[in-house]
């Protein structure tokens, strides 16, 4: 079992006893609709057979905006699903909040967390060191994207109290 599997098939009663798809969500109707089912009594699987085609970014741009949404719409997803909170998808926001507070007291320690976090970019890189230097440097700075739109949009969700964010039309 699992709390949200993406791509997932459900049955049709099973959908319609939780009242379907919130179609006010443009992005995470899954974990929506996977805490909904849960909360219902229906246990929720995984499996590896499962094959999905996915549109892939054309540029750092449509990167950063996609990570922005999923950041935005986490924040609906949290303030409808409180459970559904993972203290990992926070820990760029925590550590921009802790460099903030620690800028406060020393802008030597505000550096700390801010140089873990660039060990942590730098890591990784090394890690796809292999496959070209195109990776080395793309994966890092693809990371730090994903993070930063991430972060803005959870920041932007909590603002906007959950309001249908305007990259889409």
């Amino acid at each position: 079992p699992t709390n949200v599997p993406a791509f997932a098939l459900h049955l049709r009663s099973a959908l319609e006893a939780v009242n379907g798809w919130d179609e006010s969500f443009l992005t995470s109707q899954d974990s929506d609709l996977s805490m909904r089912m849960l909360n219902a009594g229906y246990k929720l699987f995984r499996t590896p057979e499962a094959l999905v085609k996915m549109r892939r970014r054309s540029s750092f741009r449509s990167w950063f905006l996609m990570s922005h949404r999923y950041g935005f719409w986490r924040t609906k997803v949290l303030l409808k699903h409180p459970q559904r909170l993972v203290l990992r998808e926070f820990l760029p926001l925590l550590g921009l909040l802790a460099s903030t507070l620690l800028l406060m007291i020393s802008a030597n320690l505000a550096l700390i967390p801010i140089i873990a976090y660039g060990g942590v970019l730098l890591l990784s890189g090394l890690a796809h060191l292999k496959k070209g230097i195109s990776h080395a440097v793309g994966v890092p700075f693809s990371l730090f994207l994903l993070h930063t739109g991430f972060t803005l949009g959870l920041i932007d969700g909590c603002v906007r109290k959950g309001r249908a964010s305007r990259d889409r039309s």
